[in-house]
């Protein structure tokens, strides 16, 4: 299958398997220091934290490609969405030399696995 590589796929608990690889340093880096910032901000409330796009791919092109994430939260609520844009802004600020953009698409963990719907495909 053409597709085969974007798509994500669960084990038999439910986890998503991530097929990909980190990127290269220094953007490993700078993607290591996000998430700990993430953990330290949202705490109990992170579930998991999805890189997608080009840094997935170690396809970086400095200060033009996107850092792209999808952030799972056990409950997405104002608090959180408001805390997430401020966050992108600051380090799209911060980081502004080595990505064009950081943006984070923040999703309810229930929006992934329920019992009606699964945004994840299980192979």
């Amino acid at each position: 299958m053409i597709y085969d590589r974007y798509i994500w796929r669960t084990d038999s608990l439910g986890y998503v398997n991530n097929e990909l690889g980190l990127p290269r340093l220094p953007y490993r880096t700078i993607l290591n220091e996000i998430i700990d910032t993430l953990k330290d901000s949202i705490d109990d409330n992170l579930v998991s934290v999805f890189l997608r796009g080009s840094a997935a791919f170690d396809n970086i092109r400095p200060g033009i490609s996107d850092l792209d994430l999808i952030l799972v939260v056990k409950q997405r609520d104002e608090k959180t969405v408001n805390l997430i844009k401020i966050l992108c802004e600051r380090f799209s600020a911060q980081y502004k030399q080595s990505f064009g953009e950081i943006s984070m698409a923040c999703f309810e963990k229930s929006y992934f696995i329920g019992d009606k719907f699964s945004f994840f495909l299980s192979l």
